[in-house]
């Protein structure tokens, strides 16, 4: 009898283990930039985690960084035809198969500030553009989130006193919108790839970058760095699709995970977000600290400024018909509204994190359906 039920025991152990093991689902998720980025460490990595914990890991992770399986131009197509199951996704590198999507990688001018840039593009993702969320659906994909750049500066090797004297540098761009503002500045614009903005720097090939001051860091440059214009941003690129996963791994997943999946997310871009501004801030102080001078042209900046955002939504506009987004216009003007709420919610966010949750949870995910 003994036997009988120690067998009967191992049996159902078995049975049990074995239930498990079905229902649990491994997701692969594709990230093209190293682990040291704060969008992976803040953001990406404990979420993941913070997944796997809350759904007594029914739901496990593998997380590739740095472009071990696939680079950001073919992460969207892996991850629709199931080579990974997750990823980081820009729809900037897929203008023709995401025309709608794709044009938040053009509101660079009109996205001052990250935290109202954050709120404005999700808000609009996901409530205000039919039309993202149908090319998403197209390609297999759902997105769940994302978030922005630091906002762009210009930061030059030579010491500015007038807004003139920017007048015929050589600026590093390599977008549009970089090529666009560059122009406006009277300057030149040169396109140096980024494994080659150290040496163009140091050899005197480019006079300046538009960037955040995590790159003086990253590309070795601080020292060489003597003025960042800070009277405005220049913008900040938003990321609203930059946590994605595989459509029909999604539709397969039990209403409970989806929940979890989804209440879950507005923690990290929050974390995410407010670790990037802190991280320029704290590279800002680094570079200060070798010499790097403020300067402020005032009203005559802000006044160029002004008139280069009437030429630039006109390219907006025109880009995004030419891809095929007719209804570009309207999409410009909803995010351009749902920006001026933000700006005042990220008045009132000052910051907190939890504050910050809070409003992405009321005004976007308690009541998301996707």
């Amino acid at each position: 009898m003994y036997s009988l039920l120690k067998n009967i025991g191992v049996i159902a152990m078995t049975m049990t283990m074995t239930m498990t093991t079905a229902f649990a689902e491994n997701i692969t998720f594709n990230a093209s930039v190293p682990p040291s980025e704060v969008v992976i460490h803040s953001l990406i990595k404990p979420y993941l985690e913070a997944l796997e914990k809350a759904t007594n890991k029914e739901l496990t992770f593998q997380l590739f960084t740095a472009g071990q399986m696939f680079g950001a131009l073919n992460t969207m197509s892996s991850i629709r035809d199931g080579a990974v199951k997750g990823g980081m996704v820009d729809a900037v590198y897929h203008r023709n198969q995401m025309p709608y999507s794709a044009t938040f990688g053009d509101l660079i001018a009109f996205s001052p500030e990250p935290v109202a840039a954050v709120g404005a593009s999700l808000e609009t993702f996901f409530k205000n553009c039919p039309e993202c969320l149908l090319e998403f659906k197209k390609n297999n994909l759902i997105a769940l989130g994302g978030t922005s750049t630091a906002p762009y500066t210009i930061m030059c090797s030579k010491e500015l006193s007038s807004l003139a004297d920017l007048k015929g540098l050589r600026i590093r761009g390599s977008i549009d919108f970089h090529f666009s503002l560059i122009k406006a500045l009277g300057a030149n614009g040169v396109n140096i790839p980024f494994g080659d903005i150290t040496q163009s720097f140091e050899r005197g090939n480019i006079d300046c970058l538009l960037g955040g001051p995590t790159w003086l860091q990253s590309f070795g440059i601080t020292d060489l760095v003597k003025s960042r214009v800070s009277t405005v941003s220049f913008g900040t690129i938003t990321l609203p699709a930059l946590v994605t996963f595989q459509r029909s791994t999604w539709d397969g997943l039990s209403e409970d995970i989806k929940k979890i999946m989804l209440s879950n997310i507005a923690k990290y871009i929050a974390n995410g977000t407010i670790e990037i501004i802190k991280d320029n801030d704290s590279a800002a102080s680094k570079a200060h600290n070798a010499g790097m001078q403020e300067v402020v042209f005032g009203e005559a900046l802000v006044s160029l400024r002004e008139k280069f955002l009437v030429t630039e939504r006109l390219r907006l506009i025109k880009s995004g018909k030419e891809r095929g987004a007719e209804n570009v216009e309207s999409m410009l003007d909803s995010y351009l509204e749902t920006y001026k709420i933000w700006e005042e919610l990220s008045k009132e966010i000052n910051g907190d994190k939890d504050k910050f949750v809070e409003v992405l949870n009321k005004r976007i995910y308690n009541d998301l359906s996707l």
